[in-house]
This record gives structure tokens, sequence and C-alpha cells, in this order.
């Protein structure tokens, strides 16, 4: 670690004082190392203090780049912390960062051999947005 960056700037983020100052944080680094599972426990953290947080992986910003007026989005969250409503949200704000518009043409969830139990609200994790961009 750098020495100008110290431990407690490390466990800070947990706080949800980045929230309060509008910083965003930016987890890099290689597939498979966690990041978006620390980024799913920095927003439950924000949310057990009442407060509102989400996340977009670059994953969604490039393809909205990428993608021509008239293409489909297919992007999924195989998370429950993430409901539904806040998913969408995270899209909005991923297409308004892209300038780009989408259309939600379709939602899709787990297929029935995985089926979502009442009060279980962890059994209804898939999430999944067919989305034509503008």
């Amino acid at each position: 670690m750098p020495a100008c960056v110290g431990a407690a700037r490390i466990r800070d983020p947990a706080s949800g004082g980045y929230i309060e100052s509008t910083e965003p944080i930016v987890l890099f680094g290689e597939s498979g190392t966690g990041k978006i599972h620390l980024a799913t426990a920095l927003c439950v953290a924000a949310c057990r203090q009442l407060r509102r947080a989400w996340f977009i992986t670059a994953a969604n910003l490039r393809a909205l780049k990428l993608l021509r007026p008239g293409g489909v989005l297919v992007t999924c969250s195989c998370s429950h912390h993430l409901h539904e409503s806040h998913f969408l949200e995270v899209i909005a704000a991923a297409a308004a960062d892209s300038r780009r518009t989408v259309t939600l043409l379709e939602r899709r969830s787990q297929a029935p051999d995985h089926p979502v139990l009442l009060g279980a609200p962890e059994t209804a994790y898939l999430k999944c947005l067919i989305l034509a961009v503008h």
C-alpha cells in the first residue's frame, strides 16, 4: 500500500462517509478478485445506515457506449441484495452517463427449476433486463 494511503482510508468506505461527501468509489482489478462482493458489501453497509447506494459495473457503461442506436443490451444481476427497482435505477444512471436512452423490452428471472419462495427474498436473486438502446 502506498505511504500516502493509510489503513484508515482503506477501511473508511464502510462508514458511508463517501456518500455524504458525494465521492465515487472505483473498484478496479482482475476478474474474480471480489470487486462485486466488495461493492455489494458497501451497499449493504450503506443500507443498514438507512442510506441509498448502488454500483454500476464498467461492463454496463461500456456496453451502452459501444452499442449503436437500435442495439439490444441484455444485462443481469445475480444478487438478491439488489432489488429490481434499484437495478433499473442503476441502468438508467449508466444510460445517462453514456448519453443514451434505453427502453425496457423484457424482464426475465431465473428458470422454473429455481423457484422464488414467498417469505425468502434471497430466492429472487436473478434479474435480467433486455433493453433497446437509442
